[in-house]
């Protein structure tokens, strides 16, 4: 019958190894794999004596990891494997994610994998809901390219990856007089497809016009724009749903939670994990790894699954002499 498994099962033997200790666990982890195959693994209880270390070197044996604690650790979890998301994304882009992956908190990374904050459900919600901000993309300093794909448009004009740096946003209704008396200077106007409008509204400083409906928009136009710093974004969106939407564009790192994160490592104890998971306002955590690189998430229910280390005591070793 095939015994091999990939679970990993340590051996050991007592506190305070001596030579026959260590070199049971190695030969018994070298027996172990040989006839039944799987993940064995040999492991000390304490520091290496001077003559353990030179037996061990003296037959080329490598010193066997430091096995402090067999409590369960995360690491004995299952992870959710969550994608992260930058800190420059969409909103929107971090709600689609969260669908996507069926989870209310996303990790939001940096280069390299490491953990700048998490963005929750209720942080979507708010930004969603909290349209009578006029100022709110210009406070987060959001970039063109991302209103233009939150609109699902495309800049036709202008940088993409410069950013609205003042100004309110502003429904462009009513005549172009009306416009001139309500756009100022750095100003989103979002407006249909009469020229006399748009002109008005980069007359009047307007840093971005979002024409609705995928409307053609003139050459004299788009000219005017460039000579004005202004950028042009087309969006098939009719004008309710690109004010609607519009807030969707705002950058995560606007929202996400960077103070407080609770942190969970791959060795942290399942005990100590619960500790801190009953006192905090959301059910899934971030996980990092030794280099604090992250990892994938964890939940209270995955937790409350955990496996318990499997461990063979060896050398007249009794449980109490364990680690």
């Amino acid at each position: 019958m095939d015994k091999t498994t990939d679970e990993k099962i340590y051996i050991t033997g007592h506190l305070n190894p001596d030579t026959d200790s260590v070199c049971a666990a190695v030969a018994y982890a070298e027996l172990k794999r040989a006839r039944d195959g799987g993940c064995y693994t040999a492991c000390r209880a304490g520091e290496l004596s001077p003559e353990t270390k030179w037996v061990l070197e003296r037959f080329g044996i490598e010193e066997p990891p430091l096995l402090e604690d067999v409590s369960p650790q995360i690491s004995d979890v299952d992870l959710a494997e969550v994608p992260g998301i930058g800190p420059g994304a969409t909103v929107r882009e971090a709600w689609e994610s969260m669908k996507e992956a069926d989870v209310q908190v996303l990790p939001v990374l940096g280069r390299r994998r490491r953990l700048l904050g998490i963005i929750i459900l209720r942080d979507i919600a708010i930004a969603s809901m909290d349209n009578m901000d006029t100022m709110v993309l210009s406070k987060a300093k959001t970039t063109f390219a991302n209103i233009a794909s939150t609109l699902e448009g495309r800049v036709v004009c202008g940088d993409p990856q410069s950013s609205m740096e003042e100004g309110h946003i502003v429904v462009g209704a009513g005549d172009h007089n009306a416009i001139r008396e309500k756009v100022r200077k750095g100003d989103l106007c979002i407006l249909s497809n009469r020229t006399v409008s748009q002109m008005a509204a980069i007359e009047s400083g307007a840093s971005c016009l979002v024409v609705c409906l995928s409307a053609d928009i003139q050459e004299d136009i788009i000219e005017y724009a460039k000579e004005n710093g202004c950028v042009i974004i087309s969006t098939p969106f009719d004008t309710y749903r690109a004010a609607n939407y519009i807030n969707q564009s705002i950058p995560v790192r606007q929202y996400m939670l960077s103070q407080g994160v609770q942190l969970m490592h791959l060795s942290t104890r399942i005990e100590d994990a619960l500790a801190v998971m009953k006192k905090a306002p959301f059910i899934s955590f971030p996980v990092l790894d030794g280099d604090d690189g992250y990892c994938g998430m964890i939940s209270r229910r995955a937790l409350m699954n955990h496996r318990r280390k499997k461990l063979i005591l060896v050398d007249h070793n009794e449980f109490d002499q364990a680690v």
